[in-house]
């Protein structure tokens, strides 16, 4: 029966509203460009565990929905971890079953296959997924914790605790030392390229007058290609003008922008500024954005 059901993708009965967004996002989109993302689905679609641990993200992040490739992506990560778990172990059919000291080891193992870990340099081909991976299962395993406490499984939750202090002690040395020394040298051996003044400039002469023409061209005739590329400008100029990277400004909310507020004339520090080419201070405006508290300063129309 169940392999059936996983035959016809269905999901989880325990699976969140939001939770089947996910699965039919991630089986439609990914699957048909991937095909081993596929297997991967299938490894969580099912799994009472990994369910679980999705829908806890789902409401930690239920009013966010920036957060919901963040969710896919653990999801994604924690299933490419049980396809390895069950490579190393035939007897390993669900997540709960190797949540056991005796496993600590396959769990390590399974770790370093997924974040490509190469044992005759000591190199993580991608430090960061063994990092997550390590902080994931951490997670789940308390989760399982509390579900034995609940249940009142005092031999289950006992040996639970067990792995989780062989975890608090182990991946110290076998995961989070090896990660921060690779993403150390990574750092140092990283090249990144600033634009230059011209670049910039650049940039900002073609925004404006891409701006101005998709702003002439809706003023005449109203059309949807103009209109999507007069977005696309305001955002970019918006971020150039605040000096944000795109998810920051991407994040405001309508009702964020309605409650700007104009600055304090009285400010000494405003007093202090160097007066706008051509904006008076007294038009000066911003606004909190609700994400990050973080004062946002937006260009005047």
């Amino acid at each position: 029966m169940v392999k059936s059901k996983q035959a016809h993708m269905s999901v989880h009965k325990d699976a969140s509203k939001r939770h089947i967004i996910f699965f039919l996002h991630s089986h439609e989109e990914m699957s048909c460009i991937f095909l081993h993302s596929h297997a991967v689905i299938e490894e969580i679609l099912f799994d009472d565990l990994c369910i679980d641990y999705g829908n806890k993200l789902c409401r930690t992040y239920r009013t966010n929905e920036q957060h919901n490739g963040m969710i896919r992506t653990r999801l994604r990560e924690m299933g490419k971890f049980l396809i390895e778990v069950k490579k190393r172990n035939k007897n390993i059919f669900q997540l709960k079953d190797v949540l056991l000291p005796e496993h600590y080891d396959t769990i390590i193992n399974a770790i370093n296959a997924v974040a490509g870990y190469d044992e005759d340099t000591g190199v993580y081909n991608a430090p960061s997924t063994a990092n997550n991976l390590g902080l994931h299962v951490k997670q789940i395993t308390h989760q399982l914790q509390a579900l034995y406490i609940r249940q009142a499984n005092v031999e289950k939750r006992s040996a639970v605790a067990d792995l989780i202090c062989l975890m608090k002690e182990g991946f110290r040395t076998d995961i989070n030392k090896t990660v921060s020394e690779n993403q150390c040298l990574k750092r140092r051996h990283k090249k990144i390229l600033l634009p230059t003044a011209e670049d910039i400039n650049a940039l900002k002469t073609f925004l404006d007058k891409g701006t101005k023409e998709a702003y002439n061209s809706i003023k005449n005739k109203f059309s949807c290609g103009a209109y999507k590329k007069l977005c696309s400008f305001t955002l970019i100029s918006s971020q150039l003008f605040n000096r944000k990277r795109s998810g920051e400004i991407e994040r405001i909310l309508i009702d964020d922008y309605m409650s700007f507020e104009y600055a304090d004339m009285n400010d000494l520090l405003f007093k202090n500024l160097p007066k706008f080419n051509s904006r008076p201070k007294e038009k000066a405006s911003g606004f909190v954005e609700s994400d990050s508290f973080a004062k946002e300063q937006l260009p005047e129309q």
